[in-house]
This record gives C-alpha cells, sequence and structure tokens, in this order.
C-alpha cells in the first residue's frame, strides 16, 4: 500500500503529527564511563542555529534538560529565551526533565553501566532523583515540568508510578526495537511507536521515540515481517544475514546516524502503517564538533544542521504534517494493556 498523498491526509484531516524532542545533556565521553564530574554544558550556547530551524517551521521543541544543564546559569538562561519566545505558531519551547543519574543528586548509588539506566535504581532514589530534579527546573524556569525522558531511554518497573505521583503527564523514554539488556538496560523490542497508557497510571501517556525496521521484507507483508523480526530470529546467526542484504534495516527518527534518505523512508513506512505520532530526536551536544560520535566535524554539524531542516521541510508538505505540543496529545489515546 503506497503512503496516503499530502492532499489525501488534508482531506480527512488525519494529518501525521511531530513532535521534536533535543536531550539537553552535560558534555561526556559516551565510551568513556559515567564521571559524575563531567558537568560542562558550554555546546548550549550553541543551540541557537538549531532552535531557529526549528521555529522556522514552526515547531517549539521540547528541551528535555538533565542536571547539569538547569545548574548552569548561562545555560538556562539560554533555555529561558527560547521558553519565552511565544508566536502565532505557539511557545518556543517546552523543558522536560531528563534524569542521567550519575549527576543528578543524592548520588548514593555506585557509579556503573547498570545504574545509569534510572529504573535500575532502588524506586526510592530514583524518587528522589525525579524530585530533585523537577524542583530544580520548577526553581529555574518557574514551571513545573510533566514531561519526562529517562536518561538511556532507561525507564524500569518503578518509573510510570514515580513519574505519575510527581504530576507527570507524558513519558517519552520508550525507544521502539532496541535492546539495551546486554548493557543493563530495559528491553524494548516489542513495543510499537504508537503512544500508550497502561491501566495502573492512565494519566501518564507514554510516547515513544520513532524507530522502527524498514527493507525489502518489510514492504506490504506484515505477517512475513512479523516472522523475521520473530525474537529466535533476531538472536539466530540468520539476523546479520538479513540486514547485510539489505531485508531488514532499523531506523530511528534522527539526523543523527541517519541520513535524510533512511528517515524519509522510515516516515513513508510509518503513515503506511497508519502511525499518526512521530518523534524527531537528537542529542544537543551535537552542534558543537567534538562532543559526540555523530559530529566529529564542522562540516558533519553543517549536515546535522541540514537533515533536521530538509526533513521537517518535507514533513510538514510531502507529509502535510503538523507540530503539536506534548499536551495536545493526552485526550488522543485510550488506556490500553500494554506497548
Amino acid at each position: 500500500m503506497a503512503p496516503p498523498k499530502a492532499s489525501e491526509l488534508l482531506k480527512t484531516g488525519n494529518r501525521p503529527k511531530l513532535l521534536a524532542v533535543v536531550h539537553t545533556e552535560e558534555e561526556f565521553d559516551w565510551a568513556g564511563g559515567f564521571d559524575p564530574n563531567a558537568r560542562s554544558v558550554r555546546h548550549v550556547r550553541a543551540l541557537y542555529r538549531l532552535h531557529g530551524i526549528f521555529r522556522a517551521h514552526g515547531v517549539s521543541p521540547i528541551y528535555a534538560v538533565s542536571y547539569p544543564v538547569v545548574a548552569d546559569d548561562e545555560a538556562a538562561e539560554v533555555l529561558r529565551g527560547f521558553l519565552n519566545e511565544d508566536s502565532k505558531s505557539g511557545p518556543g519551547a517546552v523543558v522536560a526533565a531528563h534524569l542521567h543519574p550519575w549527576v543528578c543528586p543524592p548520588i548514593e548509588e555506585e557509579i556503573s553501566s547498570q545504574n545509569s539506566y534510572p529504573g535500575n535504581l532502588p524506586p526510592e532514589l530514583e524518587r528522589r532523583k525525579i524530585e530533585t530534579l523537577t524542583a530544580a527546573i520548577h526553581r529555574r524556569f518557574g514551571k513545573k515540568p510533566t514531561v519526562y525522558l529517562s536518561g538511556r531511554y532507561g525507564s524500569g518497573p518503578n518509573t510510570v508510578a514515580i513519574l505519575a505521583r510527581a504530576g507527570y503527564r507524558v513519558d517519552l523514554s520508550p525507544s521502539p526495537t532496541y535492546d539495551y539488556r546486554g548493557d543493563g538496560g530495559p528491553d524494548f523490542r516489542e513495543v510499537r511507536c504508537t503512544p500508550f497508557r497502561t491501566p495502573t497510571f492512565p494519566e501518564v501517556l507514554r510516547v515513544p521515540h520513532t524507530s522502527a525496521y524498514v527493507g525489502w521484507a518489510c514492504r506490504n507483508e506484515r505477517p512475513v515481517l512479523d516472522m523475521l523480526l520473530n525474537r529466535r530470529v533476531r538472536e539466530s546467526i540468520l539476523w546479520p544475514l538479513l540486514v547485510r542484504s539489505g531485508a531488514v534495516r532499523r531506523i530511528r527518527l534522527s539526523p543523527e546516524g541517519f541520513d535524510l534518505k533512511h528517515q524519509l523512508a522510515l516516515t513513508r513506512s510509518l503513515i503506511a502503517e497508519g502511525l499518526g505520532v512521530f518523534v524527531l530526536s537528537l542529542h544537543s551536544p551535537s552542534v558543537v564538533p567534538g562532543n559526540t560520535v555523530y559530529t566529529r566535524t564542522e562540516a558533519e554539524v553543517d549536515e546535522l544542521h541540514r537533515r533536521v531542516d530538509v526533513f521537517l521541510g518535507m514533513f510538514m508538505n510531502e507529509f502535510a504534517g503538523e507540530a503539536i505540543l506534548p499536551h495536545q496529545l493526552l485526550e488522543d489515546f485510550p488506556v490500553r494493556e500494554s506497548a
């Protein structure tokens, strides 16, 4: 089935919707472990260029901020300017909480890969860290956040309950198709991209980051794709062969590590499957060369910004999409049992 044309989407009113999420965090060596003293956020002053691209397309980005960002006067001032930039297309930005436990008080746990996933912490410690970050954001920006993103997508069995009791309404932590168990994290392989609620804490809408498998085996043959994505197949020696052949390719809706061709292929595929909500994401340190593996040079920084700009133009025009704010989703998704 071909993806709906823009004219058809406009006619039915079924326009795909987009949230843009910036993991706004401290600079640290992703391959060098988790250093509680790595708190530099100098790159935040370079976010003006990216923010300008978002605003040119009518997007109010979600800046999910870690504790070192909130604690830094200059970084907070930059973000405050974005938040206060109201216009006809809505507020200039939304602030969300992004918990990196190794740099967020109270730091009582052993610093390790396992404990870098907030959901692995003892429930009381996870709660206290979330409350500390929430209070810091409230003090700094004058508004209590209601949107949350676990560091490293590391939500756990107690996270949603903690968020509900802390007044959060949206959780952006799920990362469909990804399995972080080898590093001590959660397994999201069975999660789909559609937002969902759970019966136990229906007040929290869980909005997954957008990632899925695309490839020649994924076209028009959902039963075949489901067979290929069977857990036993993914864990067998057959899986690398399928990936190398182009039968399946996992793509995240992000300019980091994925070019425009792949982002557009993912979007077309998911629109054809009926997905209505997309999450475009990236990490704030990537706007300065040398902070992440995605942008080692100025040329790669330029390419990252170009990908965001062109993708947003395509999404709003070719796909007849529209940018939304997190609270606009809250009434659209019913309670259901699982992801």
